[in-house]
C-alpha cells in the first residue's frame, strides 16, 4: 500500500525531482477525427507573425475544497503578468455594458445552496419560516421542510447532524467530549464494509475533531480581545453586550423546549458582564453564540441543482464557453471548480480547443503557489469558512477530494516519467560545461509546470504543444482504470510511442 501523505509534507510531497529531464513534450499528429495535423497548423498560423497579440491560458485550477484555489489563482496571474481583478472580479462584453465575471464556478452557479437563518437549521420543526418552510428546492417537490425535518438519504442527514454539532461546539453550546463522542458515533453508523474506507472515515473524524476545536478556541480568543478592546475604548461594562451572552432577541435560540432531538446544556443565569468574569469562566456559555458563530445563515447544499440536466455543471460548461466567446483573447478565464480527477476538466479544455486558447494548470502540491497542506488544516479551514460565511463541506466529502487530487497528482508524476523517458538517457550524456548546466537552470521551474501541464492534459485525453494548446486524442483517465484511446488498443500503442518523441 502506498504512502499516505504526513502533515509535515510540503508541496514537494507530489514534485517530479528528476532535473534532467529538461525537453517538452511534442504532441503527434495522430488525433480523434484527423483533427490534430490542422489543428495544430492552425495554431502555428495563430502565433506567427509579430501583428499577433498573445492569446491568455484558461486557467484550470487542481485540488480539493478550501486548499487556497482562489489566492494560488491570483498569484499565479500576477506571476504571468495579468491583473488579477480580470477574472477574479467583472468585466464586461463586447459591445455590451453588461458585466461578466470571468472565473468559472459551481458553487456560484444558482439554485445550488438555499439560505437558511441559524435558528431555522437547528430547530426545522419549530422555528423555520413557513413561507421558507414551504419553498420547493428542486423538480421533484422537495421542500425545505421536506429536505431538513425528514432527509431523502443517510447521507444528508448525517451532514444535516454533522453542522448541527459543529454550531452548538463552536458557539459553546456543547463540550468538546460531546462533540468528539458523536462524530465518532456517526462514522462508525455510517456502516462502511470495507476496511480502507471504515478506517478512512474513522481517520477523517478525528481529524475534524481537531480541526473543530482549533477553530473553537481560536473564535473565543477572538471574542476575547475583542471585549478587551471594547472595555479600553468604552471605559465601562456596557458596550460587551454584543459579545457576552444576552436575552434578547437577537440571541441564537439553542433552547427549544418543543425539541427533543437535540440536547444542549442547561442555561444559566449568565454572570456581570465583565472581562475579569468572562476570562475566569470555564464555558464558552458567557459568549453569545452570535459573536462566537458569525455567520446568521446556513447555505443548504441542493445537489439536485448541480448534477441533473440543465443544472450547474451544464450551466458552467455553457458560461465558459460564452465567455470564451464574447471576451477579448488577451483576457484570462479560469475554470475555477473543484477539479479532482480527469473527468472534471475535460469541458474546460474542450471550450480550451474550441477557442484556440493555452490550457495552464495550477494544481495543489505541484504549483508553488498551492502547496500541499494535511487533511486536517483542510478541515479547519472548512469549519472556519463556515464559521464566517455559513457554507460548509462535509468532512467526509473534504476528505474523499483530498484522496482523490493526491492519486491525480501521482498519476500525473508517471506520465511526466512515461512522456519523458526518452530524454533522461540522452541528458545522461550530455557534454555542456557547469556554466551552461547553471543558466539552464534558470528555467527548471516553468519547465517542470509545462510537463505537469502536458502530464495533466494527457490523463483528460488530450495533446497539449509547446505553446499550451490542446487537442482531444483519447478517453480520460479514471482511478482503477487504464487509459485506452478511442481508436482501439493498437492506435494507442502507436500514440503512445509518438508521444515520447522530442525535439532535436
Amino acid at each position: 500500500m502506498k504512502r499516505q501523505p504526513k502533515d509535515e509534507d510540503t508541496n514537494e510531497h507530489f514534485g517530479f525531482g528528476d532535473s534532467s529531464l529538461r525537453k517538452l513534450w511534442v504532441p503527434s499528429n495522430n488525433s480523434e477525427e484527423g483533427k490534430g495535423k490542422d489543428y495544430q497548423n492552425k495554431s502555428k498560423t495563430r502565433l506567427s507573425g509579430a501583428q499577433q497579440p498573445k492569446s491568455a491560458p484558461v486557467y484550470i485550477t487542481i485540488g480539493p475544497p478550501c486548499a487556497g484555489k482562489t489566492s494560488a489563482l491570483r498569484m499565479q496571474l500576477e506571476q504571468d503578468g495579468y491583473d488579477p481583478d480580470l477574472v477574479l472580479l467583472n468585466q464586461k462584453k463586447k459591445s455590451s455594458s453588461e458585466e461578466i465575471k470571468t472565473e468559472v464556478a459551481l458553487d456560484e452557479q444558482s439554485n445550488v445552496y438555499q439560505r437558511i437563518p441559524l435558528a431555522g437549521f437547528l430547530f426545522p420543526a419549530t422555528r423555520l419560516d413557513p413561507q421558507l418552510a414551504n419553498t420547493t428546492l428542486d423538480d421533484s417537490g422537495t421542500t425545505v421542510r421536506d429536505r431538513l425535518c425528514s432527509p431523502s438519504t443517510p447521507r444528508l442527514e448525517s451532514t444535516d447532524a454533522e453542522i448541527r454539532n459543529i454550531i452548538l461546539r463552536v458557539a459553546g453550546r456543547m463540550t468538546p467530549q460531546e462533540f468528539a463522542d458523536r462524530a465518532r458515533e456517526q462514522a462508525l453508523q455510517a456502516g462502511d464494509t470495507v476496511k480502507f474506507f471504515r478506517d478512512r472515515r474513522m481517520q477523517i473524524a478525528e481529524d475534524l475533531i481537531v480541526a473543530v476545536e482549533r477553530v473553537s478556541v481560536q473564535a473565543v480568543g477572538e471574542i476575547l480581545f475583542q471585549m478587551q478592546l471594547q472595555q479600553e475604548d468604552a471605559g465601562s461594562d456596557v458596550a460587551l453586550t454584543t459579545t457576552t451572552g444576552d436575552v434578547s432577541v437577537n440571541e441564537l435560540p439553542y433552547h427549544d423546549k418543543d425539541e427533543t432531538t437535540m440536547s444542549s446544556p442547561s442555561s444559566s443565569s449568565l454572570p456581570e458582564h465583565n472581562l475579569t468574569a468572562v476570562t475566569n469562566a470555564t464555558s464558552a456559555q458567557l459568549l453569545s453564540a452570535r459573536a462566537l458563530i458569525r455567520t446568521p445563515y446556513v447555505d443548504l447544499f441542493v445537489p439536485h441543482a448541480i448534477f441533473s440536466s440543465g443544472g450547474g455543471l451544464d450551466r458552467a460548461e455553457l458560461q465558459l464557453q460564452e465567455l470564451l466567446t464574447n471576451l477579448p483573447p488577451t483576457t484570462p478565464v479560469s475554470w475555477g471548480n473543484t477539479n479532482t480527477k480527469p473527468a472534471e476538466y475535460v469541458a474546460a479544455l474542450r471550450a480550451a480547443q474550441t477557442a484556440g486558447r493555452p490550457v495552464k494548470f495550477i494544481a495543489w502540491g505541484v504549483s508553488p503557489f498551492l502547496p500541499y497542506v494535511s487533511r486536517q488544516e483542510l478541515l479547519r479551514r472548512t469549519v472556519s469558512k463556515f464559521r464566517n460565511t455559513g457554507r460548509y463541506i462535509p468532512a467526509g466529502a473534504v476528505g474523499a477530494a483530498a484522496g482523490r487530487v493526491e492519486w491525480l497528482i501521482r498519476e500525473a508524476a508517471k506520465e511526466v516519467g512515461k512522456l519523458l523517458d526518452g530524454e533522461i538517457a540522452m541528458n545522461e550524456n550530455d557534454s555542456r560545461q557547469d556554466d551552461d548546466a547553471t543558466a539552464l537552470d534558470n528555467n527548471y521551474r516553468s519547465e517542470d509546470e509545462h510537463k505537469f501541464n502536458v502530464a495533466f492534459a494527457a490523463l483528460a485525453g488530450f495533446a497539449m504543444d509547446e505553446e499550451g494548446r490542446v487537442v482531444r486524442i483519447a478517453q480520460p483517465r479514471t482511478p482503477n482504470q487504464r487509459f485506452h484511446s478511442k481508436k482501439g488498443k493498437g492506435r494507442n500503442k502507436k500514440d503512445s510511442k509518438d508521444r515520447r518523441k522530442v525535439r532535436a
